[in-house]
């Protein structure tokens, strides 16, 4: 426990542009992994098993931080678009791992970078956002 401890201090004490960095690395590692076993496994599982299993490893490392200060990060007001969050999220998933079966990966990372576009369409459409010519 000690060990993690100092590391934390140690980490903490680096430049935020340096942990920035740490972390997105890590971020890319962990999304071309979840990939690799996605495509590897599609063709001898169905998707929805896939999916489950994503969505059990990651509460595996969610559910520590969840349960701290006696689940309080879980209690919401809005539960209505918490469940539509989830829903939209789990569709999402399945969506993703399915297109990855079919698509090359080179072409979902470049669909992936539309992301922003659509985002800023949605708020203008959904959240009534003002979109003037200098956000586009």
């Amino acid at each position: 426990m000690k060990f993690f401890q100092t590391f934390s201090n140690r980490f903490n004490t680096l430049p935020s542009v340096i942990r920035a960095g740490f972390w997105i690395t890590c971020a890319g590692t962990c999304f071309t992994g979840m990939m690799t076993v996605a495509r590897t496994l599609s063709p001898e599982l169905s998707i929805l098993v896939v999916v489950f299993f994503r969505a059990t490893f990651g509460l595996m490392f969610l559910l520590p931080t969840a349960l701290s200060n006696n689940g309080a990060r879980l209690r919401t007001k809005k539960f209505p678009l918490f469940a539509v969050r989830g829903i939209s999220a789990y569709l999402s998933v399945t969506f993703f791992f399915l297109a990855a079966t079919f698509i090359p990966l080179g072409d979902i990372a470049a669909i992936g970078f539309t992301r922003p576009v659509f985002a800023c369409i949605a708020a203008i459409l959904i959240l009534e956002e003002l979109a003037r010519t200098r956000r586009w």
